[in-house]
């Protein structure tokens, strides 16, 4: 892994790097475990979810919506629409108060029926999550 961000480094990352913006230099990488939190009781999510279908304590989950908008690729101009049927999904930063808290890397599900034009189109509802204590007394 340093390798390779190392070689990024070197080369430029992002929109500028071709005009020589976007170099760094990589330091001391020290190795530490994001997934573990003594008195963890809720998750945050690091990304976009469908956490719909799971045993939540609504009354304590916090969240945005947001409406995807998704698009398939080359092949479905030519055999329907190219757009996908919009999706709402929760935005990253959501807070997630399960019933009952397990370790997990991501929370969210598969999402199906998302296409009238190829029926066995899914799209990702998963996110990754960090597990955090959240107080509900407030």
């Amino acid at each position: 892994l340093k390798g390779l961000l190392q070689q990024l480094g070197t080369f430029g990352y992002g929109k500028e790097a071709s005009t020589g913006a976007g170099k760094f230099v990589v330091g001391d990488l020290i190795p530490i475990n994001l997934n573990k939190h003594s008195q963890a009781n809720a998750y945050l999510s690091l990304g976009h979810a469908a956490p719909q279908g799971h045993a939540w304590q609504t009354e304590h989950c916090y969240y945005n919506t947001t409406v995807r908008f998704g698009r398939h690729g080359a092949e479905a101009v030519y055999i329907g629409s190219p757009f996908k049927n919009p999706t709402m999904l929760t935005t990253a930063g959501a807070i997630f108060s399960p019933s009952q808290f397990e370790q997990c890397l991501f929370v969210g599900q598969g999402l199906t029926g998302v296409s009238n034009t190829i029926k066995t189109t899914v799209q990702q509802g998963y996110a990754p999550v960090l597990p955090v204590y959240f107080d509900s007394k407030d």
